[in-house]
């Protein structure tokens, strides 16, 4: 399963001090440090969506998001009030897929599409589509797909409320401590 929370702040506000609020309250190490989480990515919006930032976490099951160990550790809220008043947007949205999460590198871009039916294709891109089972449910079924800079940026400008590109923030970590897995194509 994946696991993935957007959130969007207003244009007031700062890349580097939410970046760093959020680090601090929830490091990707303490996230997978709880059971039956299996990676974790950030990631922040071009274009229109350059407020927006995107987490990205391979689960086991929907159980591990009610867990004690992941409420423990503040799972599901915010943990402060500092930021509430700041935030536009926040979706946690869980999908249905055997496989992970992809691991984005440096210099490549995470393309999301949202759609009621999983059957849009983007020319150039393999699109991986998952149906939404749990949480928030945004979308019926949202496409990833891993592509080049140059395409995330064209992807970006097109501006549709339904079709965002994403940069990594940080690397794609993994639980078991291994390296990430290959980056071309989700696994």
């Amino acid at each position: 399963m994946i696991y993935m929370v957007e959130c969007a702040l207003g244009p007031e506000q700062t890349d580097e001090a939410w970046n760093r609020w959020y680090a601090d309250m929830k490091p990707p190490e303490r996230l997978l440090a709880v059971p039956g989480f299996g990676s974790a990515q950030r990631f922040r919006g071009l274009g229109a969506r350059r407020q927006h930032y995107l987490a990205v976490y391979t689960v086991a099951s929907a159980a591990v998001l009610a867990s004690p160990a992941y409420r423990g550790i503040g799972g599901g809220n915010f943990l402060t009030d500092r930021w509430k008043p700041l935030i536009r947007m926040w979706q946690r949205n869980l999908f249905e897929t055997a496989m992970p999460a992809p691991a984005v590198a440096p210099g490549s871009a995470l393309v999301m599409i949202d759609a009621a039916t999983p059957d849009l294709e983007l020319s150039g891109c393999t699109i991986h589509w998952m149906q939404a089972v749990g949480l928030d449910q945004s979308t019926p079924y949202r496409g990833l797909a891993v592509v080049g800079r140059d395409m995330a940026e064209s992807v970006a400008q097109a501006a549709s409320p339904d079709i965002g590109a994403f940069l990594p923030r940080t690397a794609c970590l993994r639980a078991d401590g291994a390296p990430p897995a290959a980056t071309a194509t989700l696994l």
